[in-house]
């Protein structure tokens, strides 16, 4: 990440001279393709994410635990980060647990076990 940060553009002029000799015009036109895809799969994780952490924040504060947005906000950034999936539902079941609420424990898991089988086999995917 340093050197592409470093001599990112370097390092893309010189890709773009190569991909003109080797593929001419048609190189410029996959690599709009490729850059689009890489966006696009970047924006959607963030998204997914964050909608992943405002859903699981309501059912934080539904089942009322303390800083419940504070838990949303670690659930959505726990989500934008892939194959994450135990990370995004631990801040939020422990604590009902803690307090005698075992009800709230269940919803709590049930409610995100649901949130990320929707977002990662459905959402993510389209």
């Amino acid at each position: 990440m340093f050197f592409l940060f470093r001599d990112g553009s370097r390092i893309a002029a010189q890709l773009r001279g190569l991909s003109d000799r080797l593929l001419g015009v048609r190189g410029e036109r996959i690599a709009q393709h490729m850059m689009a895809a890489v966006h696009g799969t970047v924006t959607g994780l963030v998204l997914v994410g964050l909608a992943e952490g405002l859903i699981l924040g309501i059912v934080y504060r539904a089942v009322e635990l303390p800083y419940s947005a504070s838990l949303g906000a670690l659930t959505g950034v726990a989500a934008i980060i892939p194959f994450a999936a135990p990370g995004r539902l631990f801040p939020g079941w422990p604590i009902p647990v803690r307090r005698g609420n075992t009800v709230g424990a269940i919803i709590v898991v049930a409610a995100g076990s649901i949130v990320v089988f929707v977002a990662d086999h459905f959402v993510r995917p389209f």
